[in-house]
């Protein structure tokens, strides 16, 4: 929904009422006793006229059944903005320890990514999916959280400026593009730590949604 059009309509039916005002002697006439001001008033409440039936056909038409349809569809992208934010979170929580007992802090998840060997170590995710390692968990989930992305998409008329840029940045984050490099990424500290600050960094993202 443009704003600056809906701003532009509701004003012009305000001013299109306040020329009625004026037809009802409510207020007074705008240009008052200057010359050829009656011809001048009634050439703007002729305006008022047709700029109020115009208002109130875009509000029946356009603007009345966009919000109805606009809360219907919101529960279902929340819904679908949760399974973002989980999805994400998952690739950090799937590569921690099996003994977690609590959510771990962004400091956390890049110190145990940095100190730990990904390849052979024990994760959430092991258990989960035994035989997989995590990058192909990290790439099976960026290709899950895309699809959802491309789902809420689906509704982006009904999405804000601020959602629509969120969503193309976690589609771009660097995070995907790191874990879609040759297999198996290069297990090296630098590495992980530069992939788990990136991790942080793509669930710092869906935390705007």
């Amino acid at each position: 929904m443009n704003r600056i059009a809906t701003i532009c309509l509701w004003s012009l039916g305000l001013f299109s009422v306040g020329m009625l005002l004026f037809r009802w002697d409510i207020i007074p006439p705008i240009f008052g006793d200057a010359p050829n001001a009656d011809a001048r008033n009634e050439v703007m409440l002729n305006l008022s006229y047709s700029y109020l039936a115009g208002a109130i056909f875009y509000f029946f038409v356009t603007w009345f059944p966009y919000k109805l349809r606009s809360r219907k569809m919101r529960p279902i992208i929340e819904e679908k903005k949760k399974i973002i934010k989980g999805k994400m979170f998952d690739c950090a929580i799937n590569a921690m320890p099996t003994n977690l007992q609590h959510r771990p802090s962004d400091e956390e998840i890049i110190n145990h990514l940095e100190n730990t060997s990904l390849l052979n170590a024990l994760t959430f995710m092991s258990l989960l999916t035994p035989g997989v390692d995590i990058h192909t968990h990290w790439r099976l989930q960026r290709d899950d959280i895309k699809a959802v992305i491309k789902d809420v998409l689906e509704f982006k008329e009904y999405l804000s400026n601020k959602e629509l840029q969120v969503l193309g940045q976690i589609q771009d984050c660097q995070f995907f593009y790191m874990i879609n490099g040759i297999f198996p990424i290069t297990d090296q500290p630098d590495t992980r730590k530069k992939i788990a600050i990136e991790l942080v960094n793509a669930i710092a993202l869906t935390n705007q949604l």
